[in-house]
């Protein structure tokens, strides 16, 4: 055998934890090239260091160990494609729901910005088509306008957040929740 690299040696060199190598081979993901029987110390070789590319590459790509052992194990190329196409379609709906994420981030930036004179005052503004939900019933506290909210985002089967954002606005509304019998959002 050529050159060994310790355990410690092998992580430093593929900037990964030890542990992490040590969880590689318990799963038979990635074993050492030899085991010392007295100490117990993993030894690899160079000749291992291609496989190790490759886990740490498709780790990145967000591919399950699993899928990377499974097709260690087959070694098929259509296999091989299928597993990348299906972590595409993964990749694309995580960048789906983090664009929608950042919408509703900026969405919330400007609203905290509006001054606060403004906000409850009456105004017009042309809006996109949405969906609307109502909920007809008194609320006379802050609690039942919590739990309306609540009920309200379970039967639309909406996740919507509702912050109540300026305390002028705040007091305003505990002044007048008696008077609300419908609520939007």
């Amino acid at each position: 055998m050529d050159q060994r690299f310790t355990i410690g040696e092998m992580a430093k060199l593929h900037n990964i934890p030890v542990k992490t190598l040590r969880y590689y081979d318990d799963i038979d993901l990635f074993k050492p090239i030899e085991v010392d029987p007295n100490t117990n110390y993993r030894y690899y070789s160079i000749e291992q260091f291609e496989h190790l590319n490759t886990i740490n590459y498709l780790r990145e790509l967000g591919i399950t160990l699993k899928e990377i052992k499974q097709q260690f194990n087959v070694r098929d190329r259509q296999m091989f494609y299928d597993m990348l196409a299906r972590q595409e379609a993964r990749v694309e709906q995580e960048i789906k729901h983090l664009k929608r994420a950042k919408k509703r981030l900026n969405n919330r930036q400007r609203e905290l910005l509006c001054q606060y004179d403004d906000c409850g005052k009456p105004k017009v503004q042309t809006v996109h088509k949405r969906r609307i939900a109502q909920l007809k019933q008194p609320i006379r506290s802050h609690a039942e306008l919590e739990l309306s909210l609540k009920q309200l985002e379970k039967r639309s089967g909406l996740n919507a957040s509702i912050l109540l954002v300026a305390l002028e606005f705040h007091a305003r509304l505990k002044r007048c929740l008696n008077k609300f019998t419908t609520l939007f959002f």
